[in-house]
């Protein structure tokens, strides 16, 4: 089966001063920045996800697996092309424009400051709806889609109910609070089909999460096929 590339991470010879991941380029001339903000974008372990969907809003923030999150948009947003327009989307239960602004170009300082005090304002909580974050982004037809993520999607919006293959997903009845990988699997699947932008080339950021065995392969078969890359970044990146 193929898989992420992980440790793809390279550093320059002036000592490490920049970080780079190999063959990802932020490049298009309308780029859609996905980020999952759902509550098990805060740590990598379950239990420490659990305790901090229990604790406060500070706790939620703080997490670590969030602090890289927020630094890798950073990254993504620093080298966006001068000519390209730019959009940034949060989801979980819900998705938005960051910044309040569908499309953005140039992204001068001042937008890259406002854009800065409303990633700082997220909170990672709440389930992992896709098809919120495609839905909005399919509707503003980017070139090239960046997402970060850690996981395949927890929830979406069709009609379960009518679908056969979710027969067993009780989650997704509404009869249970836990989704199995299998019902995530057909989920993920199916959320793709409904609400996928057409003619965009997709990226992936998968960072690790417990649990989730096939998030990578999922991923990867959507990113290939779109001719974009799925990439399991080193630790200590960026």
């Amino acid at each position: 089966a193929p898989r992420a590339k992980t440790g793809d991470v390279i550093s320059d010879d002036r000592g490490g001063e920049e970080n780079y991941l190999m063959g990802l380029k932020v490049e298009g001339k309308r780029i859609a920045i996905m980020v999952d903000s759902s509550a098990s974008m805060t740590d990598e372990k379950l239990i420490d996800v659990i305790r901090r969907k229990n604790g406060s809003t500070a706790e939620k923030k703080s997490g670590p697996k969030w602090i890289r999150t927020k630094k890798i948009i950073r990254w993504l947003l620093a080298r966006i092309p001068k000519d390209s327009q730019v959009t940034l989307i949060s989801y979980n239960n819900q998705a938005e424009n960051l910044g309040g602004i569908k499309w953005i170009r140039p992204l001068g300082p001042n937008i890259l400051q406002q854009l800065y005090v409303d990633i700082d304002k997220l909170i990672p909580e709440g389930p992992t709806n896709l098809q919120k974050g495609l839905q909005l982004t399919s509707s503003l037809k980017p070139t090239d889609l960046y997402v970060i993520t850690d996981g395949l999607p927890t929830d979406g919006e069709a009609n379960y109910k009518s679908l056969n293959p979710f027969s067993n997903c009780s989650s997704l009845l509404g009869s249970s609070k836990t989704i199995s990988g299998e019902c995530r699997v057909k989920l993920f699947r199916q959320t793709l089909k409904e609400s996928a932008p057409a003619n965009t080339k997709v990226n992936v950021i998968l960072l690790p999460i417990e649990g989730d065995p096939d998030a990578s392969n999922e991923y990867w078969g959507w990113t290939a096929i779109t001719g974009g890359l799925l990439i399991s970044p080193a630790a200590n990146w960026p």
